[in-house]
């Protein structure tokens, strides 16, 4: 079955669908797209058209997931219909995956506008948490194929049309219950105290710490990625098999090892300047009450949380973009890949254009950071 032959109406089209389905700038996400459908062991029978219609993000995430456990190297089953994914490493420790996402709320003409950016981030929370929520409310750990072992719910946000998607922060503030407040000057080695939070509050207010609620210690861990986008298959399609008339130019903040950083660090490259790794966005957040917890390293080399007497600790094991763009150029009339030379060194200024205006705003963003958080209350 091919994903991009359509099963549906034009009309009935998802809106980012119809963006895709034909458009010269996304061969490689097609065709990488259609690769990790061809690779699910058991898809639904109602895969493809969810995929062309109303359920477009929600199964790209699924797709997403695929292509990142596959990567980690599982052997991955769908041996029911719920939950999603059976997955077993080499020394056959096996584990549960469960998908799900944060989508747009359609009942109100007047959109919500967050005011500060601890509303923002409450918002998020607020979305996540519903549809964590509602999956833990379906009671997996009760089916007989899934008592016993560890359950991970896999969600990603796609509940707002900004192109660059929220940070994994949300999430981790209140799955945790925790505000990690900054405590240090810009210059100075990083410190922060972490301040355990009731409840997040911007359109309507929620309970903070998803790990504290009842039967919560069912759920073993939370996976999120912010990556899990149209975007990262066409990168990753194009990577590796280049189209010659399309290139793309990433820009975003990635997480900075320095210990005085107060911001991640500004990157910016042409696709293909680098390679690039399915679950380099992805952090997993181990669940301190778990009754089958998820051993540390599990899930490979992906950022880890977890609390240890109300402290958060972070393992960042290698390169992690917190957040980003893709900009796509496509040259309908180029013949040859040294037809878009030209394209190329206009992205490569548009990328150095991008770091140049970050560095110039640094000394304002930091002292920002600051305020932010000296003004922030419980």
């Amino acid at each position: 079955m091919q994903l991009f032959t359509p099963i549906v109406e034009t009309n009935k089209f998802h809106p980012n669908y119809n963006k895709i389905w034909q458009s010269p700038g996304h061969v490689a996400s097609r065709a990488e797209l259609q690769l990790a459908y061809e690779g699910l062991p058991k898809p639904d029978g109602n895969f493809i058209k969810d995929f062309q219609t109303s359920g477009f993000d929600s199964r790209v995430w699924e797709l997403y997931l695929y292509k990142l456990l596959e990567s980690l190297g599982f052997v991955i089953t769908q041996p029911g219909d719920r939950p999603d994914f059976l997955i077993a490493d080499t020394d056959g420790f096996r584990c549960w995956v469960e998908a799900t996402t944060a989508n747009a709320t359609q009942t109100s003409a007047r959109p919500f506008v967050p005011v500060g950016v601890w509303e923002e981030l409450d918002e998020v929370a607020i979305k996540l948490g519903s549809a964590l929520k509602s999956k833990m409310d379906k009671t997996y750990w009760e089916l007989p194929h899934v008592s016993g072992l560890p359950l991970v719910f896999a969600i990603s946000d796609f509940h707002g049309a900004d192109p660059i998607r929220s940070s994994s922060h949300s999430l981790g503030r209140y799955l945790y219950g925790l505000h990690s407040r900054l405590t240090s000057e810009p210059g100075e080695v990083v410190t922060r105290e972490d301040i355990p939070i009731a409840s997040h509050q911007a359109q309507k207010q929620i309970p903070s710490g998803f790990f504290d609620l009842p039967n919560a210690e069912n759920v073993s861990a939370v996976l999120f990625s912010n990556a899990g986008t149209v975007a990262k298959f066409n990168r990753i399609g194009w990577i590796r098999q280049p189209v010659f008339n399309v290139r793309m130019l990433r820009v975003g903040w990635a997480y900075d090892r320095n210990p005085t950083a107060m911001l991640p660090a500004p990157f910016a490259h042409i696709v293909g300047e680098r390679e690039e790794t399915w679950g380099e966005e992805a952090v997993l957040f181990h669940n301190p009450n778990a009754r089958h917890p998820v051993p540390l390293g599990f899930f490979g080399d992906l950022v880890e949380e977890f609390v240890v007497d109300r402290e958060l600790l972070t393992v960042i094991p290698g390169y992690h973009p917190m957040g980003s763009l893709t900009i796509n150029m496509t040259i309908e009339d180029a013949i040859e890949s040294t037809d878009m030379t030209q394209t190329e060194t206009q992205m490569h200024k548009l990328g150095a254009e991008w770091l140049q205006r970050l560095t110039e705003m640094k000394p304002y963003l930091e002292a920002e950071v600051l305020r932010q958080h000296q003004t922030w209350e419980r």
